[in-house]
């Protein structure tokens, strides 16, 4: 640019005065190309480039009036000439005045026939206007090289939904010139309408190897890696997008998604706060800002943001739709029934679509409005599956405190997996554990399902069941250590339990999972109940700082100690296990802290007797 200035310095040519305005402009020097082209004028140093960036400065700045007068002026002093009406035109089009845009086109193309240029913008303000069929009839008659106008075409039959059609056509394209704005957008078209990832994946990859920071490319392979759940993948794609020189605040919203479906709604919050800063409003952004406080537990702020965006205008009424859905789930959270079933009403003002009859016979159900409830059940029960509806009967007989007809209702259908399992946790809630297991649908069972049935046994201490359900789970992942780990947790709480099986299973586990508490626990209380506490002992004096912040460890250490004779060493244990109170959460679940107490006492006078 200094170079530049120097030039026109020394000779200050209209040609000069365009090309160093043209590099403000690539400079972001917007005001200062403004006032030198403005000073250019006034000394008649533009040519039809200068006047047409200063027509562009005018557009920016919204004073079309002016720029009209820049291209009226440049035809005045320049008597006119085929760029400065081709900018003119494109001009035109910029401004949505497609008419004289293509008048304007048409006498370009009637007088340099040999340009192809102008005929392919012609086609672009067909495309402008929306008029699809329009763009495929000049594309048909267009004497333009396949690779100028295979892309129109591509784009048209995309709007025009003929998917297929504009696959073919991109490939055309590609075959003729390998265009890298063509290339992304060849691949935005495969990823975001016909869900072809391996092929938009390859042509992502393309871009990069000649632009490796190419921020479309990076996007679209960013989001292939996130709806694989490959997060790391993700992470760096968008970490390459925010290391660019101007990384676009979408960027922040893409990682925002990432933190959100990794767990981590608090880092989610954050980055739609950065893209929302670059761009106040936009839905998105504060869609996923929503979801993160819903998931932080902070629902009236969730309310708070999804209601203002229901009741804004916006054009995308699907999206729209799909707030007030949120928005819906948010209100029963938040017990705010009447509200919910409004919002039901705007999606749904004729009550009768299948999916909206299904949110309010929940939204019913949960205000307890069960006469309601049951009305709209029954209205729905020929167009919903037969599963479906049993699991719906179930659950309101469950919410009205009839536990037993709720498991009866679904006694029925013991095949379908999810009503054994309901089921199953039915009877686990009312005590009635017998033969459960055996009833359960065992080849299509995951382990997952097993996980989830025995977590109820375990809050209500059915250990013998839990051990059962474990062993179960076991079976289709021997090797899964949190679930040797709670099998023989659970099967040592029942007398006469198999040594040797419990003892193996939390080894296994204790192998890889040795700085886990829960499972350093089960294993020292594994040694005691075996008969090893010597083996106990030598344990836990290996892991000093875990057990000296663990009633349980200090307990097991104890009666470790008690076991081989050591009374001065349990009387320390015990006493430093009785320092915690007895609501610590991992206080030893078969001692009462005033048995221990009078235990230590015991120990205690025996010591003093000797």
């Amino acid at each position: 640019r200094d170079l530049r200035r120097q030039q026109f310095d020394r000779a200050p040519l209209p040609k000069t005065a365009a090309k160093l305005a043209l590099l403000h402009l690539k400079t972001g020097k917007d005001s200062v190309a403004l006032s030198f082209l403005e000073s250019c004028r006034e000394q008649q140093k533009l040519n039809d480039e200068g006047f047409a960036l200063l027509a562009r400065l005018y557009a920016k700045k919204g004073d079309l009036k002016k720029a009209e007068q820049c291209f009226q002026e440049a035809n005045e002093s320049n008597k006119s000439s085929e760029k400065l009406e081709y900018d003119h035109a494109v001009f035109m089009l910029a401004t949505k005045n497609f008419d004289r845009a293509t008048s304007m086109l048409d006498s370009l193309v009637a007088k340099y026939p040999e340009n192809k240029n102008f005929e392919t913008t012609r086609i672009s303000v067909l495309m402008a206007k929306k008029d699809f069929n329009g763009v495929l009839r000049e594309c048909n008659k267009s004497t333009a090289p396949i690779g100028l106008i295979a892309p129109l075409r591509g784009r048209a039959l995309v709007a025009l939904n003929r998917l297929a059609e504009a696959e073919a056509a991109y490939d055309t394209a590609l075959s003729q010139k390998r265009d890298l704005r063509i290339l992304l957008e060849y691949g935005n078209f495969l990823l975001r309408k016909m869900q072809k990832t391996e092929k938009a994946t390859g042509i992502f990859q393309t871009v990069l190897k000649v632009n490796p920071t190419e921020p479309v490319a990076n996007f679209g392979l960013a989001s292939i890696a996130l709806n694989a759940k490959d997060y790391q993948e993700a992470r760096k794609r968008v970490e390459s997008i925010l290391s660019g020189k101007k990384p676009t605040p979408i960027a922040y919203l893409l990682l925002a998604q990432i933190n959100f479906m990794e767990g981590k709604p608090q880092a989610a919050l954050e980055n739609c706060d950065k893209t929302l800063t670059a761009l106040p409003g936009f839905e998105k952004a504060l869609l996923l800002k929503a979801l993160s406080y819903d998931r932080l537990g902070q629902l009236d702020k969730a309310d708070e943001i999804l209601t203002k965006l229901a009741r804004s205008p916006s054009k995308d009424q699907e999206q729209l739709a799909r707030t007030k859905r949120v928005l819906i789930a948010i209100k029963v959270k938040r017990k705010l029934y009447s509200d919910a079933l409004k919002l039901a009403a705007e999606l749904d003002p004729s009550g009768k679509a299948i999916d909206m009859n299904r949110i309010r016979f929940e939204i019913y159900a949960l205000s307890r409005d069960f006469s309601k409830a049951e009305e709209t059940l029954l209205s729905i029960k020929s167009a919903i599956k037969k599963n479906d509806f049993l699991v719906y009967q179930s659950w309101l007989s469950e919410l009205r405190g009839d536990t037993l007809r709720a498991a009866a209702i679904l006694e029925s259908d013991l095949l379908t997996k999810k009503n054994a399992l309901r089921w199953a946790m039915l009877h686990i809630k009312m005590g009635k554990t017998d033969d459960i297991i055996n009833r359960l649908p065992k080849d299509s069972m995951t382990v997952n399902d097993w996980l989830r049935l025995a977590s109820l046994t375990d809050i209500r201490k059915r250990y013998a069941v839990s051990a059962q359900i474990y062993k179960n789970a076991l079976k289709l992942d021997e090797g899964n250590e949190i679930v040797l780990n709670n099998y023989a947790y659970a099967a040592m709480q029942s007398p006469g339990f198999n040594h040797d099986e419990v003892l193996k299973a939390v080894k296994k586990a204790y192998v890889t999972l040795s700085e886990r508490p829960e499972v350093l626990q089960t294993y020292a209380e594994a040694l005691n109940k075996c008969g090893k506490p010597a083996e106990c002992i030598k344990l836990l004096k290996e892991k000093t700082t875990q057990v000296k912040q663990s009633a349980n460890l200090l307990y097991q250490l104890g009666s470790a100690y008690e076991k081989t004779g050591d009374i001065r060493g349990a009387i320390s244990s015990y006493k430093m296990a009785l320092a915690f109170p007895e609501s610590t959460p991992d206080w030893p679940s078969e001692v009462n802290r005033r048995d221990l107490m009078t235990r230590t006492e015991e120990l205690t006078k025996k010591v003093d007797k000797k």
